[in-house]
């Protein structure tokens, strides 16, 4: 009977499925309501939306590097602070801003160049000028993180494409950073730029800061081509970011998706806090902008989460103790986010003085204390100048003419005035070795030192095997981990 039942349903299924074969006419059901619609791409929308990139994880902001830089503290999760993470994924960047950026470039090399949705939006040089820089800044960032990386070959067809030597990377962005600043022409500004606001002028500042910052971070590696490439932009008639106002930034919109980076991490959280080691040092040293980057606590006092400690540790140590929370500044809902500032160039002005670059040694002081304040205003800390004078004469601040005592003294005001760019400060403590960080107590990464690089994403030797396993090869003989170090870092 049972057999019987199997047999009659197998036949009735069976029946289903040749009449669910049956052609039938759905008439228009399958027709587009809305022809007009066109998929070709809006070469404004593609660069607002790779400006946008700047103001949030990828770029200015983002919890991991922070931590490694000891801002921030996790007194819930704090294992990003003890260094978890090892291999990272980068999809984010190539398939994002820089995808972006490179179709603005192609379609304005190509016979898509005649397109309105390409010619309404600038002339095809200061598209080509403001899409090559932005890319640069965003390749920065990627062989900061990873070093040797898919440069040339990337964001083409090939879909293995070859890893480059960071050595040969930064001086073609360099050159890239040069071309574009001279590409710009007196014709309609980029549309869709929420960086620069239309201004070349600024465009052309901020290529030239890059172009500074990226020389000198090279300096260990090759000091006679750091040294040409920074004079080169240093001297350069279009000028760099030397006052807050040239400060080049992304201004969240107002938009509760677009606002600001830290506004969206912790509206609705409440587990991130000031790291004892960065809260200790302003305290310690009388640092003004203590009050702006960090709240006080529910005593009325500035504490900071013990750094590099366990979760169980910070679970005895939360049931007794207060800390201080990111500033309200910081977690503002429109708080900018400043890719390249004044304070900064003008501390990378002191380190190219004190290195005999431009200037003398003796400038170096000078130009620090300039940053200082230029931090203190950009921040808007009160103060009298008795109070700046007397910090800028701190055991810490006061200058010399020892060059490896006063570069110590500008990583550790280069430190302070990036925060809370932990990708930027994350690249300067690699390369000035300043200030001196003590490594998570309780880290539980093989090395337990503070991270170097970010492994190759996980899926890289699947994906791209044969120029994964060339690139390993080139970082024997500690391979592809987070304790071996990027080209520049000596």
């Amino acid at each position: 009977m049972q057999t019987k039942n199997l047999i009659a349903a197998t036949i009735a299924f069976a029946s289903i499925a040749i009449a669910s074969c049956k052609k039938t006419d759905f008439g228009d059901y399958n027709i587009n309501p809305s022809p007009v619609v066109s998929s070709f791409p809006n070469t404004a929308e593609l660069f607002t939306n790779a400006c946008i990139s700047a103001g949030y994880g990828l770029a200015t902001n983002g919890d991991e590097t922070g931590f490694y830089v000891q801002y921030f503290m996790n007194v819930n999760y704090p294992n990003n602070a003890l260094y978890q993470t090892t291999n990272l994924g980068w999809n984010g960047y190539y398939a994002g801003p820089l995808m972006d950026l490179q179709r603005i470039i192609e379609l304005n090399t190509s016979s898509d160049a005649s397109n309105p949705k390409v010619t309404s939006n600038g002339s095809a040089a200061n598209q080509l000028a403001a899409a090559r820089i932005l890319k640069a800044y965003y390749y920065s960032l990627v062989t900061d993180k990873w070093g040797n990386v898919p440069y040339k070959a990337a964001l083409k067809l090939d879909i293995n494409p070859a890893y480059d030597l960071q050595q040969n990377i930064y001086p073609d962005l360099i050159k890239e950073l040069k071309e574009a600043e001279a590409q710009f022409d007196g014709g309609t500004p980029m549309k869709g730029d929420i960086l620069g606001n239309g201004s070349i002028a600024k465009w052309k500042k901020f290529a030239n800061s890059l172009r500074m910052v990226l020389a000198m971070r090279m300096v260990k590696a090759d000091a006679t081509q750091a040294k040409a490439e920074f004079l080169s932009a240093y001297n350069d008639a279009d000028g760099y970011i030397a006052t807050n106002a040239d400060n080049f930034f992304y201004q969240p919109l107002s938009n509760l998706n677009y606002s600001s980076y830290w506004y969206l991490q912790y509206r609705n959280r409440d587990e991130v806090g000031m790291s004892s080691t960065f809260i200790d040092w302003l305290r310690v040293n009388n640092d003004k902008r203590i009050n702006i980057y960090a709240n006080r606590n529910a005593n009325n006092n500035f504490v900071g989460i013990p750094y590099g400690r366990s979760a169980s540790f910070l679970s005895n140590w939360k049931n007794s103790n207060d800390y201080s929370r990111i500033g309200a500044a910081i977690t503002a809902f429109d708080c900018k986010a400043n890719l390249i500032t004044a304070s900064q160039m003008l501390l990378t002005k002191a380190e190219a003085e004190i290195r005999g670059f431009i200037g003398t040694p003796s400038d170096a002081g000078v130009s620090m204390k300039a940053a200082i304040k230029a931090s203190w205003d950009q921040w808007g800390v009160i103060y009298t100048q008795t109070e700046l004078d007397n910090y800028a004469s701190g055991a810490n601040t006061a200058p010399s003419l020892v060059v490896n005592d006063m570069i110590a003294k500008i990583g550790l005001q280069k430190w302070v005035a990036l925060y809370p760019n932990g990708h930027e400060a994350w690249s300067e403590w690699r390369r000035l070795g300043s200030p001196a960080l003590t490594p998570a107590v309780d880290a539980i990464n093989d090395t337990r030192t503070i991270p170097r690089r970010y492994a190759y994403p996980l899926n890289e030797p699947q994906l791209n095997g044969v120029s994964y396993n060339a690139a390993n090869a080139l970082l024997a003989p500690l391979g592809d981990v987070h304790n071996n170090k990027v080209w520049w870092d000596k």
